[in-house]
């Protein structure tokens, strides 16, 4: 190499780009594993407070659907992206206030659920409407933990 950092010799080049190459993909691993050690670990602590599902999430009108998981809290049901880097849920809605319909076929596509049903969810003071798209053998488990109430100060269970 000259004064500048430019590789004089010819035969120098390939090796040089090989090492430029390397380091490269061995960044790109690194970085990778991170994210997805992120990922996994941002999912457990996430679910560690609640029972959780995956499910898939969509505003009523759009065809898309948005690959999240819910979780069952005491008093709100939280849905969260899969995918994403922030803590906060996407949605949040109070057990007492929740209205949800009888279960239909989902339509199109949902990403991680194989054999998918899609409830509605609606606040009664909101005009806002949303679908949960969720397993079939996971709506008992959800529309029971709609109907029942939160746990009370001093309730016998």
């Amino acid at each position: 190499m000259n004064a500048e950092g430019i590789v004089d010799d010819l035969e120098q080049v390939p090796r040089f780009a090989a090492e430029a190459v390397g380091g490269a993909l061995l960044i790109g691993l690194v970085l990778g594993t991170l994210i997805i050690g992120y990922f996994l670990i941002r999912r457990r602590s996430l679910s560690a407070s609640g029972p959780s599902l995956t499910c898939g999430y969509r505003e009523l009108g759009k065809q898309r659907w948005r690959s999240t998981f819910i979780r069952m809290g005491v008093t709100t049901l939280d849905c969260y992206r899969v995918f994403g880097f922030g803590l906060r849920p996407l949605q949040s809605w109070r057990r007492g206030d929740l209205d949800m319909s009888t279960p239909v076929e989902a339509t199109g596509m949902v990403p991680g659920i194989t054999d998918p049903i899609a409830v509605r969810l609606r606040l009664p003071h909101s005009a806002e409407e949303f679908e949960l798209a969720i397993e079939r053998s996971a709506y008992p488990a959800l529309r029971s933990w709609c109907e029942s109430g939160p746990p009370r100060p001093n309730s016998v269970v």
